[in-house]
């Protein structure tokens, strides 16, 4: 054979040998893609599973069914620990590792993590909660709660709480998945999941450990319930109309002593101290020592104290708290429970309570101030007696009223014990003015015309502020009020006296407004329709607030503008809502500055 055919053999070989090497390894890589392939979709079917069995347990929690909730917290953590240990093998981890076509195996592989940390470390000290986490086995009556299961269910909704708040973090922070929907779709989902499950687990450990001192475990507790009205603008929502005395003794019930604001007697001056911040913002309003304006402020500890103190002075009982709440929550409440009806047969729902309470008795008992309070009154108590009776409707549903009404602001409660209180200010429920260093405005309306006309008032904020280039930004906070009350003349408790204001148009509504701002900010101009004007500078809390007196005719609507300079902090935007009869619109556009 000569040279020429001996190499040529050569590299026939070279060429045959490149190409089974070749074909072997693109078989081994078709194997590879085919094994992958066939895991992920295993993964992702075991996975799915998992979640459906999550969330079958909780359904079972919250029913009451422990027992199915044991049964499905066991095939979550089964088909949870098949996903775990399909993701965590070396193909796995070498194509997660690859930049781009990884990233959604990655990501899988967070999933399946969090997800068997889900069925392990959190469901299963929830399901020995047990019955705190079922509202129904909860409610032992209409005026009585179970305490005890509360005291049992303390323990381990702690660690459940504790374990969820981490998950949360931790799946929060999971990466997008890249160019598979399906999976970013998971992944998504998961974090809402997770996140609803975290805030149920926080709020059920707040109250293992609230209710039972709060509701008398350790002695009769009393409490003082004032019945604020949104139609006259206050700080915390409205104007005190009239309150009761609700007590509680090993968990039951009782509302005692319903009457109006005509029965409370003013404090001697100059009242409780607050604070020279308290005492400069609120200097002429006499708050310390009025009923009717000791709720100025939107921090409701506030009011909560003076309102005991006055309590206290006019020869009542010392109080172990307070609780606020307006007509829009015991609309969320009727709704829940279901209407009432009076003495004299009429019946009060959901959808008239509050044009009732804040409007129509006014003109139905224009002349007659007794007869209105005692109207409303009756009101009251029968709503009461609805909830405390055997006809007190669904536990979750009223739970869930409850729930929203805190969340609006509509609900607060406040604890003369400092240890409660402490808990109480970290949950809505406290009602408290955030002291925060970050982004912050709040726009806080007193009624400056003794007038009924706030059941109109309807309000928009826009929040706005620039970069985060620079140690201070310039921010634009806009606010629009409009008075939708009618032209034509209106009883004189509702437009007003016109001999105080004789100035103002009829029907017209005077409000001193506050901007409460994030700490440090300066105003730098403000005005009203474009005009400049001038504010009233204070603080509280933390916050410069800046006040202007408004006057808006009926049908009108006032643009406020404030001009800031705030620093730069870091990070989202918090807008607090004050409680009013019509729900308030919030715009923000606020950079973030590097926060969570």
């Amino acid at each position: 054979m000569s040279e020429q055919s001996r190499s040529e053999r050569r590299r026939w070989v070279r060429r045959r040998r490149s190409l089974l090497v070749a074909g072997a390894a693109l078989l081994l890589l078709l194997g590879f893609a085919a094994w992958l392939g066939v895991t992920a979709l295993q993964a992702r079917s075991v996975l799915s599973a998992a979640r459906g069995h999550v969330e079958q347990a909780r359904a079972a929690l919250t029913s009451g069914d422990s027992a199915g909730a044991q049964r499905e917290v066991d095939l979550a953590a089964d088909d949870a620990n098949d996903a775990r240990s399909a993701t965590s093998a070396l193909p796995w981890d070498v194509t997660a590792a690859v930049p781009y076509v990884g990233q959604p195996f990655r990501t899988t592989q967070d999933l399946a993590e969090a997800v068997d940390d889900l069925a392990v470390r959190v469901l299963p000290p929830a399901v020995r909660a047990g019955a705190a986490l079922a509202p129904q086995k909860l409610r032992l009556s209409g005026e009585q709660i179970d305490l005890a299961a509360l005291v049992v269910a303390r323990a381990p909704l702690g660690e459940a709480s504790s374990a969820a708040s981490a998950l949360d973090d931790l799946v929060s922070a999971i990466p997008p998945a890249g160019y598979l929907a399906v999976v970013e779709d998971a992944r998504r989902t998961l974090q809402v999941e997770v996140s609803e499950l975290a805030d149920l687990l926080a709020t059920a450990s707040t109250a293992a450990t609230l209710l039972p001192p709060m509701l008398g475990a350790d002695g009769p507790r009393t409490y003082f319930m004032a019945f604020q009205t949104n139609a006259e603008a206050r700080g915390t929502g409205g104007l005190i109309g009239g309150y009761g005395l609700l007590t509680a003794d090993q968990g039951r019930l009782s509302l005692d002593t319903l009457s109006s604001n005509r029965d409370l007697e003013p404090g001697a001056p100059p009242g409780l101290d607050l604070g020279p911040d308290y005492a400069q913002q609120y200097a002429g309003y006499s708050s310390t020592t009025s009923w009717l304006n000791a709720n100025s402020s939107p921090h409701f500890p506030y009011a909560a104290q003076i309102w005991s103190s006055l309590w206290e002075q006019q020869g009542g009982q010392r109080l172990d708290g307070v609780i606020g709440i307006d007509p829009v929550a015991l609309s969320y409440i009727l709704r829940a429970v279901g209407p009432v009806t009076l003495p004299d047969g009429e019946m009060i729902d959901a959808d008239n309570v509050v044009p009732v309470t804040e409007s129509e008795a006014y003109f139905r008992f224009k002349g007659d101030n007794t007869a209105r309070k005692n109207y409303l009154q009756s009101i009251a108590q029968a709503v009461a007696d609805k909830i405390l009776g055997g006809d007190g409707g669904s536990t979750t549903a009223l739970l869930k009223a409850l729930r929203i009404a805190t969340d609006e602001g509509r609900l607060a409660v406040w604890s003369a014990v400092p240890e409660e209180q402490g808990v109480l200010a970290d949950t809505p429920l406290g009602h408290v003015v955030a002291e925060t260093t970050g982004p912050y405005a709040s726009v806080v309306v007193n009624n400056g015309g003794g007038n009924k006309l706030d059941y109109y008032l309807e309000r928009t904020l826009t929040y706005a502020a620039g970069d985060c280039s620079a140690p201070a930004r310039q921010s634009l906070v806009t606010i629009d009020l409009r008075n939708g009350a009618p032209l034509e003349p209106l009883p004189d408790y509702v437009a007003g006296r016109r001999d105080q204001k004789p100035s103002d148009p009829p029907n017209s509504n005077r409000l001193l407004v506050s901007l409460y701002a994030t700490n440090g900010a300066q105003l730098t101009g403000v005005t009203v329709d474009r005009v400049p004007t001038t504010a009233r500078i204070g603080a509280e809390l933390g916050h410069p607030v800046f006040t202007v007196t408004l006057v808006i005719p009926p049908g009108a609507t006032r643009r406020l503008v404030f001009d800031l300079v705030e620093p730069s902090t870091p990070g989202r935007p918090m807008v607090s809502v004050q409680p009013s009869v019509k729900p308030m619109g919030v715009t923000t556009t606020v950079s973030d500055c590097g926060g969570s």
